[in-house]
C-alpha cells in the first residue's frame, strides 16, 4: 500500500516552530519555521476554561509563560504536587490572550521572550492558510492533543472543539492537518468525526503495527534496531516521523545534521525538530 505523501521529499515538522531560536508556540515562531524550509508546523494543543484550543505544551502556564509576572493572576495559582504553578483550564480564552510567551530555556535565545502572544488554534490555522495562499506551497499543520482524559474529566471534549475550529474555516477531511495524539482512543475519534490522518505517538516501537492509523510518531532513540518496523509500517502504507532532533541537545562532538541525515536514511517520513533549517539542510542531502 502506497503512503500518502503531500510533498516530493520527506517532511520538515517544526517541533512548537523553529523553538530553538523563538520562544515555543508562537505565530512568529511557525512562521520563522516556514521560512526556513519546513513543511509542517507542530502545535500542541490544550483547552481553555472555555473549551478554545490553544496552542500550548502543558497543562500549566508558569514553564512557558509570563503568567507569574501577572499580579491580576496571582490568586489562582494552585499549590500542587509540592509546587506553585497556574492551570490552563482555570483561564477563559480572553484571559490566555494577556499573557505572552517566554523562554523556557536559559541556554537559548531570550531576547524575543515575553514578546509574542499565546496564539489559539484558529489563530495558527489562520497562518497557515495565509502562508499556503502566499508561497503557494501545500504546508500542513501537525496538531498534537495534549492530555485529553485530563480535559474530558472537566466535561470537554478536544475533538468536538477541533471539528469546530475546521469547520470554522471550512476544513474537512481533506483539510492540511494531520493530527497526533499518544491515546489511540482519542485518534479513533478524530477517524471516525473528521475523517483527518492521524499518527500515533510512541515512546518506544510499539509492540505490533495498529489498525486504524495513517503513521507513527517514534521517539528517535527508538529509530536503532527498528528497521524492521519502519518496513512493515510502509508495507501497510503508515508514515514514519520520529522526534526530537536538537541542535542544542546533541552530544558534545556530534554533528546535529549528520544525526538527522541518518534518520532520513533509515527510512523516517518526517523528522520533528526545534532547529527547522538544520532539518532542511539534512533532508536535502539525504535526497541527492
Amino acid at each position: 500500500m502506497q503512503r500518502w505523501q503531500p510533498f516530493a521529499k520527506p517532511w520538515v515538522i517544526a517541533h512548537r516552530g523553529a523553538s530553538g531560536l523563538v520562544p515555543e508556540h508562537t505565530l512568529p515562531g511557525y512562521a520563522l519555521a516556514i521560512e526556513q524550509g519546513a513543511d509542517v508546523i507542530e502545535p500542541d494543543l490544550v483547552l481553555s476554561g472555555d473549551g478554545i484550543l490553544h496552542a500550548r505544551h502543558d497543562l500549566t502556564l508558569r514553564r512557558s509563560t509570563d503568567i507569574a509576572e501577572r499580579p491580576e493572576f496571582a490568586a489562582r495559582c494552585r499549590h500542587d504536587e509540592g509546587r506553585d504553578d497556574w492551570w490552563v483550564s482555570d483561564f477563559a480564552a480572553g484571559e490566555l490572550a494577556q499573557l505572552r510567551a517566554i523562554q523556557p530555556r536559559p541556554d537559548r535565545p531570550m531576547e524575543r521572550s515575553g514578546a509574542y502572544r499565546i496564539p489559539s488554534f484558529a489563530d495558527v490555522l489562520l497562518l497557515l492558510d495565509q502562508e499556503r495562499r502566499r508561497r503557494d506551497r501545500p504546508l500542513l499543520v501537525y496538531p498534537e492533543l495534549k492530555h485529553p482524559d485530563y480535559f474530558a474529566a472537566q466535561g470537554m471534549s478536544m475533538v468536538h472543539s477541533l471539528a469546530k475550529d475546521l469547520a470554522a474555516f471550512g476544513w474537512g477531511a481533506n483539510a492540511p492537518v494531520w493530527v497526533q495524539c499518544f491515546d489511540l482512543k482519542t485518534l479513533i475519534e478524530v477517524k471516525r468525526m473528521l475523517g483527518l490522518r492521524t499518527t500515533l505517538l510512541c515512546t518506544d516501537l510499539p509492540l505490533a503495527l495498529v489498525d486504524g492509523v495513517d503513521g507513527y510518531g517514534i521517539a528517535r532513540t527508538a529509530l536503532d534496531g527498528g528497521a524492521q518496523f519502519i518496513e512493515a509500517a510502509h508495507q501497510r502504507g503508515q508514515a514514519i516521523h520520529a522526534w526530537t532532533f536538537r541542535d542544542d541537545d546533541e552530544t558534545p562532538g556530534a554533528d546535529p545534521e549528520e544525526t538527522a541525515f541518518r534518520a532520513y536514511g533509515a527510512g523516517c517520513d518526517g523528522l520533528f525538530g526545534d532547529f527547522p533549517a538544520t532539518l532542511w539542510l539534512a533532508r536535502e542531502r539525504a535526497m541527492r
